[in-house]
């Protein structure tokens, strides 16, 4: 749960805080038994230094890089956003 949940390392695997993959397929059967529908909170905009496309981006990789905006760390005060999202 570091950052509230939105530092992701494992977009398809479930927190164990939460419960285990067979809880969330028993809790899908149960709603489809009810008329229910199961919303999932995806958060595809964040992801974890441990991720490994965030380290593949950190040693290079051109395809991972461009999946991140990167600071040049020259100035850890410095409080001017990557670009114009003010």
């Amino acid at each position: 749960m570091v950052d509230f949940g939105y530092d992701i390392s494992n977009f398809t695997g479930i927190d164990p805080v939460f419960g285990t993959m067979e809880d969330f397929k028993d809790l899908l059967v149960k709603a489809k038994k009810l008329g229910l529908k199961v919303v999932l909170d995806l958060v595809p905009n964040h992801s974890s230094d441990k991720h490994p496309w965030f380290q593949k981006g950190l040693q290079g990789n051109e395809k991972y890089k461009n999946y991140y905006m990167w600071a040049d760390g020259k100035d850890k005060d410095d409080k001017t956003p990557p670009n114009n999202w003010i």
